[in-house]
């Protein structure tokens, strides 16, 4: 590996102004092709609560199928990842899938992918959701932003960066370096904007080491983005990250919104018209999904992050760092890449920190 320090990417002031669709390019060629000209928010509708909604309405899904799929804003990420790894292959009816879920921390593009500017989009979330051949069970794996990892090109730096310095196809390339998963789709959201979706189901109840807390969208943003003031830091927020996304798809069975077609519509019409998805995602995959994974609940989901050995810092000991234990995290990883997150973790419950693990601060 290579151990010299990655480059600071462009200052905003040096890039003020770069946010046409040319700069996006440059910010790693990642969104040049679009489904619809117009810019909208990416809601944080990760891999789980899509599937979890999407897969016990499939009857509305699929009426509506037209009119979801031309909301919903697509772009090429795979665009020149070489080196890959190979696609697993299980002997199942169906294969595991891999879904890159990248959270952005702009403040600038509120979502819009056209105001993205060349070295000021760093991924402030970011999870690896494998969904299990036999459609069982997803397994979302969190990976601290601010792992120092090797970034393809680039030298050593926090695996937030890959999307600073190449946008969405280094973002990929980074993660498959490190844990040599195949990554099979890709989602792009803004935790800027998840107040719709909180909004749309009256708020969520997330059980803290407090007791329940109900939050509206407002009260859950802040919620996920706290990190100063949590015992563990950042290593708390993944958690109240993953937190969110477990009460969101809870609400939904909850409230029996899968029975209401007026609630589902008004979900799903927030869902497609917020998040942003790789241009392989169709809808015609997403409804074959849909219908393969009927039998997922809340309760099918597991969450867990990569092991860390603890924080530090960079070599020139300007940057906050943290340092995956990589002897506990190869075979987390190798798991993954396998297509056997969920059995593995099943063997060996302890192998890798779970959003079960501990009360939430």
């Amino acid at each position: 590996m290579d151990e010299a320090r990655a480059p600071e990417p462009p200052s905003r002031r040096q890039l003020r102004g770069k946010s046409d669709r040319s700069a996006l390019r440059a910010a790693g060629r990642q969104a040049a092709t679009r489904q619809r000209s117009r810019g909208r928010k990416a809601l944080a509708a990760l891999l789980v609560i899509a599937l979890v909604v999407v897969g016990g309405s499939v009857g509305a899904f699929y009426l509506l199928r037209n009119r979801f799929d031309h909301q919903i804003e697509r772009f090429d990420a795979f665009e020149g990842v070489t080196k890959r790894p190979t696609p697993v292959a299980v002997d199942e009816e169906h294969q595991p899938i891999n879904f890159l879920i990248l959270g952005s921390d702009s403040r600038l593009s509120k979502g819009d992918l056209s105001k993205i500017e060349y070295g000021q989009q760093r991924s402030d979330a970011l999870m690896v959701a494998q969904l299990s051949g036999d459609r069982t069970a997803v397994t979302v794996m969190s990976i601290p932003r601010d792992s120092w990892v090797e970034v393809p090109g680039h030298g050593m730096a926090k695996i937030n960066a890959g999307l600073s310095y190449g946008g969405i196809p280094l973002a990929i390339q980074t993660v498959e370096n490190l844990t040599n998963i195949h990554l099979d789709h890709v989602m792009l959201v803004d935790f800027e904007s998840f107040t719709q979706l909180t909004d749309e189901l009256g708020g969520v109840t997330i059980n803290t080491r407090d007791g329940a807390q109900h939050m509206n969208g407002e009260q859950a943003l802040t919620f996920a983005q706290t990190r100063k003031t949590l015992p563990q830091g950042d290593f708390d927020r993944v958690r109240r990250q993953q937190a969110w996304m477990r009460a969101i798809a809870q609400s939904v069975f909850n409230q029996d919104i899968l029975t209401s077609p007026t609630k589902m519509y008004g979900l799903l019409d927030i869902i497609t018209k917020t998040t942003l998805m790789d241009e392989t995602l169709t809808m015609s995959t997403l409804q074959s999904l849909a219908l393969e994974s009927t039998s997922l609940r809340p309760g099918s989901v597991r969450f867990i992050t990569a092991p860390y050995a603890g924080t530090g810092w960079s070599p020139d000991g300007k940057q906050s760092i943290v340092n995956l234990d990589m002897a506990k995290a190869r075979p987390v990883f190798e798991a993954f890449a396998a297509g056997r997150a969920a059995e593995f973790l099943d063997e060996n419950p302890g192998a890798a920190p779970s959003l079960d693990d501990r009360p939430l601060d």
